[in-house]
């Protein structure tokens, strides 16, 4: 994956945790201090274990508008380096961010899928 940030090496065993943790079929939740990348680390293995369960949804969850921010921005600097990560969120009500995330072959551009519309004119996810 192409990453925008370098990996510090308690972000991979965390990457590793997260990765051993869905595969095993649970949800995960962590704690770290602020600074740590828990949102790039968590993005991280949720994209890669999406793609290889031939791109599953992902829920991510955060507390405030603010946290969400960081999601978004964070998955912006994914898809820039060539993710391809469709995304979709929410403002009002629950803070979440969804999205998939599909493997390409080098090379090819990014797809633009058709997403529709909720019935509440948002994107559905």
């Amino acid at each position: 994956m192409n990453l925008p940030y370098t990996l510090r090496t308690y972000q991979e065993e965390i990457i590793r945790f997260i990765h051993a943790k869905l595969e095993g079929g649970s949800s995960v939740a962590f704690e770290s201090p602020t600074g740590t990348g828990k949102t790039i680390t968590a993005l991280v293995a949720a994209i890669e274990f999406a793609r290889r369960k031939g791109g599953k949804k992902v829920l991510y969850v955060t507390r405030t508008n603010s946290q969400q921010e960081q999601v978004i921005k964070e998955l912006r600097l994914l898809k820039r380096g060539g993710e391809e990560i469709r995304q979709c969120h929410s403002r009002d009500g629950p803070t979440f961010a969804c999205f998939t995330a599909r493997s390409r072959s080098p090379g090819t551009s990014p797809r633009n899928p058709s997403q529709g519309s909720a019935p509440s004119g948002r994107k559905r996810c």
